[in-house]
């Protein structure tokens, strides 16, 4: 007998007997013929997997009806050009917002910091394994769904192997009762096999290689770099597994939450199982899906994605990062989550929230009785929410931003502005429609584009657009202050229209366009202008702005008796003449004096910060006692004038109000 062997791919072979069979690379395939009669003539191999990789293999147990398993292992230098960064993968910078699950590459930092390290023979060099994951690919996209994670028992050349199988994707193969032992099996051509986690380190490693024979890392070929390769599967034959990228987007979120390693921005970004996560995800996905259109098929009453600061620079992704700065930007991912959190939905998964939620979607009672006892969304469910968040909530509160008047008049000029520069038919409309696309989606590497020229083009398109935003919006929605106060008025209204069951507003999109209409009104008018001799800056003395002009009670927990407070009574004083929409609190007089004492009482505070200085200068020789009563009486003077003439504006703006406002009575 002779052994014929035949050899699949380029990987290492030896001569071997039948008892070492079983230590054989799969890619290699023995056949016995007989040297005693003509030779068979066999067809060409037809192999399913064409790269393999061995180590020891791992499964955690159940969680969120999902297993996760793995393979450990360790690679040579050479191996890293099969490893693909996200940038490197066509189209990547496009995903939904749904399907993203990296931060940005930071490829300064990786120059800067971590191949100087690498590269310091004084330095050791040790790191945690290298995170990956194989990702399906269709039509040079990832894959939506996967075929089912199949788990069997198959016998390879006399010994027991248990696999877990999917399909021509990839498999994994140990042997029963020997973990140590495991092939894992891909098909490249329709695989990527993608970092979750360590693309720096991954990058940095790359750009070592690529110096040749010029790297400084002498002994870098001998590198055994350690990997993970994890996978994941459903619990049970009878759980559908969710999406591929939903997996990796809370592998990577539950990777980097305990490292913290990652920003609260991309944390929320990456989070598919708390509600607030799952509506901001879906009001920057509006902007995103539709922005991927053609310029001239995009539907432009829906804000554009530069509107949003979203992407966050990776030299940022740090545990305590701001958003990072975008030009066009008016809203950040954290700034959208707490408007959600503050004004819009309450605390995730509370009773509040819960019953709210029930009175405004369609969902299952048995799905908000797990979010109420679990305090999150079934990761296996989540698409059931975010489906009726879609539907009826979304579209509601982007209404808010894009129809107010000085956010809409921007959006359209920021959108003119790129037309301006990307309809040349030019070299240079090409550029900048490149550099529009990584304004919004991020850098995508894998486009044979310039870099300089692009990040010339970027420079000057960050350095015209704050001229357009300063052109639209006023100084009060230019910062948070102004955004969080419509929001919160918004808020108030739509959860007392959607708890009445006798009310004609039946959803939150009829809410926010009526809510619009009254705000834009009220806008028009003057009511919200910081300007000086304005009838805005008049009233929202020490409500909004200090007597030294400067912002105050901007945060979260003071819009309520601030900006918020000061919205909401000039929205529902605006109604009073018009369809009376909102006619629960216009004719409540009761919730009118709460209104207007609040509102006395911010500005209390204020007068007497202003009036403090003023009375220690005058009478320096009093006691503090009498100083006080001093300041306490100069500013209940003041903040008595003021509450008196606003009131005499609502009631000029509505004289409906006449006989509804309670009379205002002077605290002194």
């Amino acid at each position: 007998m002779r052994l014929h062997i035949h050899e699949s791919s380029p990987h290492r072979m030896r001569m071997m007997t039948r008892g070492a069979y079983r230590h054989c690379p799969v890619n290699v395939r023995i056949r016995e013929v007989s040297t005693m009669s003509t030779p068979e003539i066999l067809p060409p191999p037809v192999h399913q997997f064409n790269r393999t990789q061995y180590g020891h293999f791992g499964e955690f147990g159940n969680g969120a009806n999902i297993r996760a398993f793995y393979l450990q292992s360790a690679i040579r230098a050479a191996d890293l050009s099969e490893i693909s960064l996200l940038t490197e993968i066509p189209g990547a910078e496009k995903w939904s917002i749904r399907d993203l699950f990296q931060r940005d590459l930071d490829s300064e930092r990786v120059q800067r910091e971590i191949k100087p390290h690498f590269e310091d023979s004084e330095k050791v060099k040790f790191f945690s394994p290298l995170t990956l994951t194989l990702l399906p690919m269709k039509n040079g996209l990832v894959s939506d769904r996967m075929p089912r994670a199949i788990e069997s028992e198959e016998r390879f050349d006399g010994q027991q192997w248990t696999c877990v199988s999917r399909g021509s994707y990839y498999r994994f193969r140990h042997l029963k009762g020997t973990p140590q032992w495991t092939y894992l099996e891909w098909n490249s051509s329709i695989t990527k096999l993608v970092a979750i986690d360590g693309q720096h380190r991954l990058a940095t490693m790359r750009s070592i290689l690529e110096d040749g024979a010029n790297q400084k890392v002498t002994d870098f070929n001998d590198w055994n770099i350690p990997v993970i390769i994890a996978s994941f599967r459903a619990a049970t034959a009878d759980d559908e597994a969710p999406t591929v990228l939903e997996v990796m987007r809370q592998l990577f979120s539950n990777i980097n939450t305990e490292a913290k390693t990652v920003s609260d921005g991309r944390q929320i970004l990456l989070n598919d199982i708390q509600p607030n996560s799952i509506c901001t995800q879906e009001l920057i996905e509006r902007s995103h899906e539709n922005d991927l259109n053609d310029a001239n098929e995009r539907d432009e009453s829906i804000m554009p994605l530069l509107g949003f600061d979203w992407r966050l620079n990776a030299k940022d992704e740090s545990a305590d990062a701001t958003a990072s700065y975008n030009a066009g930007g008016i809203q950040s991912v954290v700034e959208i989550h707490e408007v959600f959190k503050n004004f819009v939905l309450g605390d995730d998964c509370d009773q509040d929230q819960v019953e709210y939620l029930e009175a405004l979607l369609d969902v299952d009672t048995e799905l908000l009785n797990e979010m109420l006892e679990h305090k999150h969304v079934p990761l296996n469910r989540a698409h059931e929410l975010r489906r009726e968040v879609k539907s009826r909530l979304i579209s509601g509160v982007g209404t808010v931003l894009e129809s107010f008047t000085p956010y809409r008049e921007y959006f359209k000029a920021l959108r003119e502005f790129e037309k301006e520069l990307t309809s040349a038919n030019s070299s240079s409309g090409t550029l900048y429609q490149q550099a529009f696309s990584e304004r919004r989606y991020g850098r995508n590497d894998a486009l044979a584009v310039s870099r300089e020229q692009i990040d010339a083009a970027t420079i000057e398109i960050e350095k015209r657009i704050p001229d357009i935003k300063k052109e639209h919006i006023p100084r009060l929605f230019e910062r948070a202050i102004g955004s969080r106060g419509i929001f919160y008025a918004f808020g108030e209204l739509a959860w007392g229209e959607i708890f009445n069951t006798e009310s004609e507003i039946a959803s939150i999109q009829e809410c926010a366009d009526e809510y619009v209409r009254l705000l834009n009104a009220v806008y028009d008018d003057n009511w919200l202008s910081l300007e000086d001799g304005s009838e805005g800056r008049m009233y929202l003395n020490h409500c909004a702005v200090d007597h030294e002009n400067r912002i105050i009670n901007f945060k979260f927990k003071d819009i309520a008796k601030g900006i918020g407070n000061y919205v909401l009574m000039f929205v529902v004083a605006y109604d009073a003449n018009r369809d009376q929409r909102f006619e629960d609190f216009l004719n409540d007089e009761g919730w009118w004096s709460e209104q207007i004492s609040l509102y006395h009482r911010t500005i209390l505070t204020g007068f007497k910060k202003e009036a403090r200085p003023i009375v220690q200068n005058d009478f320096p020789t009093l006691s503090k006692a009498e100083q006080n009563h001093k300041i306490l009486e100069k500013a209940t003077q003041a903040a008595d004038n003021q509450t008196r003439q606003f009131v005499d504006a609502l009631i000029t703006v509505s004289h409906d109000l006449n006989d509804i406002l309670p009379h205002f009575e002077e605290s002194s």
